[in-house]
């Protein structure tokens, strides 16, 4: 992962000031900024990686703003990062842009659940600070289950892309096994 991002990472510096070339380098530049994206989703771990992830999406959006897999993939860096508003416009705009969007729906449902649960347990921490007393809110108890059920279907949700992830790879492979048996 880390080899595939410096490679993608010189690719981009080798077109990064190229003013020739039109929509075909600009093209280039976006394939660069989100292949990037895709290696360093693998490796975050840490906020600071989460906030590279978002910025090199926002990069990409720079070229090709209604971009649905950029947009997708700073949504989820977002939702690291916990920036419920943010993630949620951008899957928002993703949803206008194609209505039939699944994942994007899915997605932004689990936005909305986990700032709700973050809201409660909010509100269950302050409550107690001055009440002194537990949180047995069932509110607060009925959006905790939700949120497990949510993180549950992510994890799901995380696998299926990995495997496609490693599908287009292995067919990324075999198209550059069939350009060099041609050269």
């Amino acid at each position: 992962v880390d080899e595939a991002r410096h490679k993608y990472e010189q690719g981009f510096q080798l077109v990064q000031f190229q003013e020739q070339g039109g929509q075909a380098v600009a093209d280039l530049k976006f394939a660069f900024h989100l292949n990037k994206v895709a290696c360093m989703q693998k490796s975050a771990s840490t906020p600071d990686d989460w906030r590279t992830v978002a910025n090199e999406c926002s990069a990409a959006l720079e070229i090709k703003s209604a971009n649905v897999k950029a947009l997708y993939r700073r949504s989820q860096a977002l939702m690291q990062l916990r920036e419920w508003d943010a993630a949620r416009h951008d899957l928002q705009k993703i949803i206008a842009e194609d209505p039939g969007n699944a994942n994007a729906k899915a997605r932004l449902n689990q936005v909305n659940l986990s700032q709700k649960t973050e809201d409660a347990k909010s509100k269950g921490v302050y409550s107690k600070m001055f009440s002194g007393k537990g949180n047995s809110d069932p509110e607060v108890l009925g959006l905790a289950e939700q949120k497990k059920q949510a993180d549950a279907a992510d994890g799901e949700e995380r696998s299926e892309a990995l495997a496609s992830k490693e599908a287009f790879e292995r067919e990324r492979e075999e198209r550059a096994a069939m350009a060099e048996a041609k050269v």
